[in-house]
Parts: C-alpha cells; sequence; structure tokens
C-alpha cells in the first residue's frame, strides 16, 4: 500500500470514528452535535465537487462508481476509500446562527466549494462551503434552502474536494496534467525517441541529453498530459480483437512516467499504451494500456502529433559560429 492511500484511509478512519460517535444515542454524550445532513450510505448514487475551480462528477452505474459522462471510465477504489461513507453525511460542530445575515460575510455569497449529493428517490443534497474560520478548523456552510449557518469540520471537506482537486483516476488512465509527466517514451514506424524532464527542463533521454527544438516543443507541452478525447469500447478484450482492432502487431506505443498531484519527490507511476487501427471514420486509434483489459479509443488528431516525435524527432538546430 503506497503513502498516498494509506493517509486517505486515516483520514477516512478519523471521520468515520467521529460519525460514529455522533450516532450514539443523546444520552451516551454530554454535548451533543446537531447534524447537517444525514443519509444512508447505499441511498447515495451520485456526486458532484466544485472545489478551487475544478469540477468532477461521479455516478453509481451497475452497482460501481464510475467519472459521470459518456465513458464511463471506472475510478480508482484504493483512493476513493470510505468516500461513500463520508459522503451519508457529516456532523458540524454547531449552528452558528439561524440565519445567515451577510452572506459575503461568510464567503456564501459564491462559494469555492459546492458539494451536490444525488440519492435514490431523485432527491438531492446541495452543500455550501465558503471560509474557513479564523482558527482553520471548520468552514462556514449552508445547505439548500435552510437558513442556518453552520460550521463543518475542514477535514471532512478537504477530503471531499479532493475528488475535484486531485480526480480519482485509474492509474491506467492517461489523463493528467501535463506538468506531472517527467518522462515520455515514443515508438512508431520502427522509430523510437525518449525524452526526460530534469532541472533544466526537457531534453532527448540518453548520455548525451541532446537539446529539443524549443519551438516545435511549445506545442507538444500542452498536450503531454494525454489525449483531448478517450474512452473505453470495451470493458473485455477477447483473443479474436487483437487483430481486428490492430493490436496484434501494434502500430506503436506510448509509454509515460508521471508524477502524482501533491506526491513525494521519489513516487512517480507509468504506464505503457499501445496503438492500433484507426477507426472507421479516421477520427480515432483504438488502444490498449499493457496489463489492463480494456479496449479504450483516442483522438487522432492528438496522436498524430505524438507519433512525429518518433518519426521525426524534435533536435535542436545546430548553432553556427561566427
Amino acid at each position: 500500500m503506497n503513502i498516498r492511500t494509506t493517509l486517505v484511509l486515516i483520514i477516512a478512519l478519523t471521520v468515520i470514528g467521529g460519525i460514529a460517535y455522533f450516532q450514539s444515542p443523546l444520552s451516551d454524550r454530554e454535548d451533543p452535535n446537531p447534524w447537517f445532513y444525514s443519509t444512508e450510505m447505499d441511498d447515495v448514487i451520485e456526486v458532484e465537487i466544485i472545489a478551487q475551480g475544478e469540477k468532477e462528477s461521479f455516478i453509481k452505474y451497475q452497482g460501481a462508481w464510475v467519472f459521470q459522462g459518456e465513458e464511463l471510465i471506472p475510478i480508482d477504489y484504493d483512493r476513493w476509500g470510505g468516500m461513500t461513507l463520508l459522503l451519508s453525511g457529516p456532523t458540524t460542530s454547531r449552528v452558528l446562527a439561524d440565519e445567515v445575515p451577510s452572506l459575503s460575510r461568510y464567503g456564501l455569497n459564491n462559494p469555492a466549494r459546492v458539494f451536490s449529493v444525488g440519492l435514490r428517490g431523485d432527491r438531492q443534497i446541495i452543500l455550501k462551503l465558503g471560509d474557513i474560520t479564523p482558527d482553520g478548523y471548520h468552514y462556514y456552510a449552508m445547505q439548500g434552502d435552510d437558513p442556518h449557518l453552520y460550521l463543518i469540520d475542514d477535514l471532512w471537506v478537504n477530503v471531499l474536494s479532493k475528488l475535484a482537486t486531485d480526480p480519482p483516476y485509474p492509474q491506467w488512465l492517461y489523463k493528467f496534467y501535463p506538468d506531472q509527466v517527467v518522462f515520455l517514451n515514443v515508438k512508431a514506424g520502427g522509430n523510437k525517441s525518449e525524452f526526460i524532464k530534469d532541472d533544466a527542463g526537457w531534453r532527448f533521454s540518453g548520455k548525451d541529453r541532446s537539446q529539443i527544438d524549443s519551438e516545435r516543443w511549445h506545442e507538444i507541452e500542452p498536450i503531454l498530459g494525454g489525449p483531448s478525447h478517450i474512452r473505453i469500447i470495451k470493458g473485455q478484450l477477447e483473443p479474436e480483437d487483437f487483430q481486428k482492432y490492430g493490436l496484434d502487431v501494434p502500430k506503436g506505443s506510448i509509454r509515460v512516467e508521471y508524477r502524482p498531484e501533491e506526491s513525494i519527490e521519489s513516487l512517480k507511476r507509468s504506464f505503457e499504451m499501445e496503438i492500433g487501427s484507426k477507426t472507421e471514420d479516421g477520427t480515432s486509434r483504438y488502444v490498449k494500456v499493457v496489463g489492463q483489459p480494456y479496449l479504450l479509443e483516442i483522438d487522432q488528431d492528438w496522436y498524430g502529433k505524438i507519433e512525429l516525435l518518433a518519426i521525426d524527432p524534435p533536435y535542436a538546430s545546430p548553432t553556427t559560429d561566427i
């Protein structure tokens, strides 16, 4: 188990422990705190998280949590952890006011965080989180049309905000921020190019660390985080599919190493994508990630630009002394 997973589980267990406390009978505690909201864990079927300018949505599809959208990309359950339990309801430290005299005073006129929880029976809970309190331990919060002003534990808010700011994509999915990529290997047409990012920036990998044509790389760097279009075509490739989709003898491959958000310096993840045939309309490519059963589709425009890195490597022009 990696450090990130361990930390998430510790946080989840801490919050779960708090929930268990607040679910105990009133007679067992001296200072009961009111619920901000509470629902059965199995009733949660849809989630939308907006936090710090980022937005992600998730739905429960055929009993499994996936990213909302036509691709139905599965979540990384190691990172999802106890999120469904957390989404079933936090506890509040207290009701701060029966109504809010000034929304802007608490950062609730234009909240930076909005959590929407969809429930069975066409029910929905909308949570608005405002500024953090001066002591840094709570957020000001409101729920739907409820006029009360609540204080919500910062731990609960920060854990759920991660669903938007650092989405739990599966490790095999080529979808992250371009600046997280630290190594790229591209094979196409019998050619190969490797690139590595060090303190000096991007260079060709190898003993000489040849310099890259900065003008060409300027066009490549923004797309290093993955194709703009990627979706699952089939959940399980059958033996006859490899020839059908051009994956029996791949047309090329892309291997990437990247650092997850907020990772320790030594932690890197990697994967390799094998490139198959074009789709019938020519706009996409069939691909398979090594070690995964899925048949995926990516956009041809993106792959065409990456493919050129191997076919026509972007070496910097040699300088001429005058």
